[in-house]
């Protein structure tokens, strides 16, 4: 039985492409949003504890090293903003036309203020408002409850919008309602009102300055979601689902024939185990994967010398992307009985593996003995791994053919489609922008969207000749693909994210589009996810052009590619004070990334060890806090300048303190949040 997950992704995205619905409880979860009756319904957290939802962007005006600014405490969320007239913020992934926010203040220090903060939505050409509902202490025993609006250089008071509050005591709960022509906020008894021009709505936020808060039982009864935000939240939640199931095409259904295929020693094996040990294989099938795994590779333990349990093994652990496992067990199997469909489970663990050599051989051995039933899957396997050697346009000429002899094969039918869009590029029109380093726009974003996202580029454009500094003046050759949706995104990256699709926004091809340097995004997973997937893939073509991507290890590369995209701009300067995203899962874990063993793994790793799956996070952790490291001292970014010219000396240096370094790291990285 054939999976179609990737047919049925792309088919949903078709249908619903005219007009996406954003659906408040699946995007929140059922735990934290409640349907209204007459209205949108109420947003909830009681900010308590460890796990602060995902909804929740912890983010920082702050400058200079790193801080611990967010403490995630059973009595609340702490902000402590790390310098005067510095702020930290909770910013909620939320944008309101109409609603009503309550936040518990437990704790606001002297001096300090806590505030709800409302920024207005993009409408026609004005430059959105922006709104803080404000509690300030300037004082011992006084209390300030005030409106505040943004002018040219800082926030403002709101004539009339101001009440003292004298003797308050926490803890005491802010309130603040807003529709688009009005705004008022109250606390313990008193309400202050003004004029607002949100006519989109806003964007929230709780930000404390000038001093440490706590707060906890955040709620936001909402009237109505604005519509443009909404739109843009039921996309990216559309995205992420996508990748979900692109995720389980790749690990699946890209092996769907030779999971399906019986194997040729099957009915003998199966006579010689016992009844226990084949109710267990049955009973094992039925499990998740990494279930199925563990259960067939205690299975093949107890029949050692039983091809059918060795190979059924390897293949849950491929599955299930346990990749030394299954190329373990596989190998057991085709020496206990070798046939083509062992050899092409082989290949394919080989081809994840990055050993491409060793996969050539398996599939040309697996050839000698092909059945006419693993033919299509046989093709696919070997047109793959033209592509991961580089071969796009050898890999869609196989595709091509291989799909015309097979015309019913879906996994082939996708791929052919991938590897034409991928070589061509005609699923996007040409943008007239000037792009980027002088690359070629190729877009369907709105001009005035393209023009922002490459605008927002250039501070970090800027960085890349620091560090880079032969690319100045320079224009590059290459490609810039940008998809505003999913479909054809994740169409015409199928071929080149394959089975890697933890993090596919966006990708690098040393050879995309037209044969040239490439790289793909899509906008559809978020405004900043976009931002931060282009800066961290345009480094690494900036990084070939300057003749260092082959040769300088890989850890510098993607280190460097994580440590600027991690960058916030904050009054035109770019900050490097924060956890970078792709890390906001590993808070808790991360020192188990920078242990002096880690360190020298991910430094000595090739091409293909970085990105194994069992080592591929702790590897990227490693790369990036080895760079931020020395990228934040005089002294360190000395270093890394040296790295990053090919200076060996200086290689073997930093290679050797991993040892010394990882005890530092340990420390500072820990002061990060995201």
């Amino acid at each position: 039985m054939r999976l179609t997950l990737l047919l049925s992704v792309l088919a949903l995205f078709a249908a619903q492409a005219a007009a996406q619905v954003f659906d408040p409880v699946e995007f929140y979860g059922a735990a934290h949003f409640k349907a209204g009756e007459s209205g949108a319904g109420a947003l909830s957290a009681t900010l308590k504890g460890r796990d602060l939802p995902p909804w929740l962007d912890l983010t920082s005006s702050g400058d200079g090293r790193a801080n611990t600014r967010f403490l995630a405490t059973d009595t609340g969320l702490l902000l402590q903003p790390n310098r005067e007239h510095m702020s930290c913020e909770s910013a909620l992934d939320l944008g309101a036309s109409r609603a009503t926010l309550r936040i518990n203040i437990t704790e606001l220090g002297k001096g300090a203020r806590l505030s709800w903060h409302l920024r207005g939505l993009p409408h026609d050409d004005a430059t959105p408002a922006e709104y803080l509902a404000e509690l300030h202490f300037p004082k011992e025993g006084a209390a300030v409850l005030r409106l505040r609006v943004r002018g040219q250089q800082r926030f403002l008071e709101m004539p009339g919008a101001s009440c003292e509050l004298p003797g308050l005591e926490l803890p005491q709960v802010l309130t603040v309602s807003f529709d688009g022509a009005e705004l008022s906020a109250a606390l313990a008894g008193k309400t202050v009102k003004g004029r607002a021009a949100l006519p989109a709505g806003a964007r929230l936020g709780v930000a404390a300055s000038d001093g440490r808060a706590r707060i906890s039982d955040l709620a936001a009864e909402i009237a109505a979601f604005s519509p443009a935000w909404a739109q843009d939240a039921a996309v990216r939640m559309e995205a992420r689902k996508a990748l979900l199931r692109l995720r389980e095409y790749a690990a699946m259904g890209l092996l769907s024939g030779v999971a399906a295929a019986a194997h040729p020693q099957q009915e003998a094996c199966l006579a010689a185990c016992s009844e226990a040990q084949r109710k267990a294989r049955e009973q094992a099938i039925a499990l998740a994967p990494s279930s199925r795994a563990a259960r067939l590779r205690e299975l093949a333990e107890q029949l050692p010398a039983s091809s059918l349990a060795q190979h059924e093994a390897g293949v849950a652990a491929l599955l299930a992307g346990h990749l030394n496992s299954a190329l373990e067990l596989l190998q057991r199997a085709h020496e206990a009985h070798g046939c083509a469909l062992t050899d092409l489970a082989l290949a394919e663990c080989l081809r994840r593996l990055g050993r491409t050599n060793d996969a050539d051989a398996a599939l040309a051995r697996a050839r000698t003995r092909m059945t006419p039933q693993l033919q299509p899957e046989c093709a696919l396997l070997g047109a793959r791994l033209q592509a991961a050697q580089g071969d796009l346009a050898g890999a869609r000429a196989a595709l091509a053919a291989a799909q015309q002899s097979y015309p019913r094969h879906q996994q082939l039918a996708a791929f052919a489609d991938s590897a034409r869009a991928l070589c061509e590029g005609d699923a996007l029109p040409a943008s007239p922008e000037p792009g980027p380093l002088g690359l070629t726009v190729l877009s369907d974003l709105e001009p005035d969207a393209l023009k922002t996202l490459l605008d927002a580029l250039r501070p970090y454009l800027d960085k890349f000749e620091l560090w880079l500094p032969q690319l100045k003046g320079r224009k590059l050759e290459g490609v810039l693909a940008l998809f505003s949706g999913p479909v054809d995104y994740l169409n015409t990256a199928l071929l080149a994210a394959g089975d890697n699709v933890d993090n596919v926004a966006g990708m690098y091809l040393q050879a995309g589009i037209g044969a040239l340097p490439t790289v793909l995004a899509c906008r559809a997973f978020g405004e900043d996810e976009l931002l931060r997937t282009l800066v961290h893939e345009l480094w690494h073509l900036c990084f070939a052009a300057a003749g260092k991507g082959a040769t300088a290890p890989r850890w510098l590369n993607e280190g460097m590619a994580v440590y600027l995209s991690a960058g916030v701009l904050v009054q035109n300067t770019l900050h490097f004070d924060r956890l970078p995203a792709e890390f906001a899962a590993m808070q808790g874990e991360l020192s188990r990334a920078l242990t002096p063993e880690v360190l020298a793994r991910a430094q000595a790793a090739g091409a293909a060890e970085f990105y194994l799956p069992a080592d591929v996070r702790e590897n990227y952790a490693a790369a990036w806090a080895l760079v931020w490291y020395h990228a934040t001292s005089d002294s360190g970014a000395n270093e890394l300048r040296k790295l990053l010219a090919g200076d060996a000396a200086a290689a073997e240096r930093v290679r050797g303190g991993a040892a010394a370094l990882a005890p530092k790291l340990d420390k500072s990285v820990g002061a990060l949040v995201k």
